[in-house]
């Protein structure tokens, strides 16, 4: 399709057709999931950058103006958020005790918090209640990682899911325990 039949297309949106943004959809998928997929760590993101892309898109629909073609404006958008998603992975995490979120979930895990441990009794208490708060699959995971210590391909193996989803997995779980650990920071 054509850059001017797809900004065709976003106007129908703007005004409201629901159709019109199915056909967009359909029409941009394909070539957003090659462009994602070439540049993705994992394959498992690629559909929920895919998603994010779109909805984006949508949601500053309004702020679209032409100058290029809707098709590149999607993928920088893609793009963006890739980029923001591999910083996030990059960055090395760490508690105010230097250990990093690992050790302290391996150390909640076995519940072998004491006074006596390099992990802060406050962050234990803080992370034990954010634990509490997370679903049972998600529990079970993080159980097999760190208190069971089984590798990726083990925890994927009992989950029968990919590799690289349960690395997705992971990674998403410690970012919620680590939001959840700084809102409950005195």
């Amino acid at each position: 399709m054509t850059g001017d039949a797809l900004d065709i297309l976003v106007e129908q949106v703007r005004q409201g057709d629901e159709d019109a943004f199915t056909r967009l959809v359909t029409e941009l998928h394909g070539d957003l999931c090659a462009f994602v997929a070439v540049r993705a760590p994992h394959p498992d993101l690629i559909e929920e950058l895919v998603n994010d892309a779109l909805a984006t898109a949508f949601e500053k629909l309004p702020t679209y103006r032409g100058g290029g073609t809707f098709r590149s404006w999607v993928k920088g958008i893609a793009r963006n958020l890739l980029l923001r998603h591999l910083d996030h992975l990059r960055r090395t995490v760490t508690q105010e005790s230097g250990e990093s979120l690992e050790a302290a979930l391996a150390q909640a895990a076995l519940d072998r918090a004491s006074s006596d441990h390099s992990i802060p009794d406050d962050l234990m208490h803080r992370l034990r209640g954010c634990l509490e708060q997370i679903a049972p699959m998600s529990k079970r995971l993080l159980a097999w990682r760190y208190a069971d210590g089984l590798s990726l391909d083990e925890v994927a193996a009992r989950a029968q899911r990919s590799v690289a989803g349960i690395t997705n997995v992971l990674f998403r779980l410690r970012g919620q325990l680590r939001t959840c650990i700084e809102r409950r920071r005195p």
